[in-house]
């Protein structure tokens, strides 16, 4: 691994880091473009599963992060962390293990998730609101509308192979009416619950059929850049203004759908 590689990784874990304390993001396509350009040995049709579990990986340690940050900080509570934690836990590991049983693939679902994604997002970054500090007061939540968004999201989330915070942030804006700011919050427990669940199936089809390649060192050199980006995202989420955040949102919504074009072979398609 030369001096290029392992800048590309740490960079690649730096802003997923940034984007986990910002947005609430797992950062997932940044690890595994870090990542893949240092899988040349890996086998194409193995590729993708050894991205996919590298990457579940560092997004279960990211969102981990993030969460003890921000119980630090005072932004985020034990009692709310269970409205989001528990529900897209169980919804996306009983989706997931349902998938893995009936044979199922995430591509059949991924084109609507991206419509869903793209709508959402789109609708998101036109709403206008004011700046908030972005802390949540648990008292004023509806408690009940949020353990359900938060169960419908890491259904979705599993169901399209994709992290939770994508479909739960445009949910809190328009039927929540939840400040922008404040969906950061929320979205990285619903990320952690999403990840719990994926790692725990992939883990036990690894442990019963093997997952081959495995890059240890490749995962603690993105580690060293997520863990002072998320530090950095916090920081910059406690003192941007919104429309700054949207943008960031934007940014990554576009380079999402860059990468499900790619999943989808859109993208093979047109070229």
């Amino acid at each position: 691994m030369d001096v290029i590689e392992v800048l590309t990784l740490v960079g690649g874990g730096l802003i997923g880091g940034i984007t986990a304390g910002l947005l609430g993001l797992g950062g997932g396509p940044f690890y595994i473009y870090s990542l893949m350009t240092v899988m040349d040995d890996v086998p194409e049709n193995r590729l993708s599963v050894v991205l996919t579990a590298h990457s579940l990986a560092i997004i279960f340690l990211t969102s981990l992060w993030t969460i003890f940050n921000r119980f630090r900080n005072g932004t985020i509570s034990w009692k709310l962390l269970k409205l989001l934690l528990i529900p897209s836990f169980v919804a996306s590991l009983l989706v997931r293990t349902a998938m893995h049983l009936f044979g199922l693939s995430p591509g059949i679902f991924l084109t609507v998730f991206s419509i869903i994604v793209v709508v959402g997002s789109i609708a998101v970054l036109f709403k206008k609101e004011s700046n908030s500090r972005g802390y949540i007061e648990y008292a004023d939540l509806r408690k009940g509308m949020l353990t359900w968004m938060s169960f419908v999201s890491g259904a979705l989330a599993a169901l399209a192979g994709v992290g939770g915070g994508l479909i739960i942030i445009p949910l809190l804006v328009w039927f929540m009416k939840m400040p922008f700011k404040q969906t950061a919050i929320i979205s990285i427990g619903v990320t952690l619950g999403v990840a719990i669940a994926s790692v725990l199936v992939i883990g036990v089809e690894c442990f019963m059929t093997g997952c081959g390649e495995f890059m240890p060192l490749g995962i603690i050199l993105i580690l060293l850049g997520v863990f002072p980006g998320v530090w950095l995202g916090i920081h910059l989420h406690s003192v941007l203004p919104v429309k700054f955040v949207k943008m960031a949102y934007f940014a990554i919504i576009l380079l999402l759908i860059f990468r499900m074009a790619q999943r989808m072979g859109v993208l093979e398609l047109i070229t």
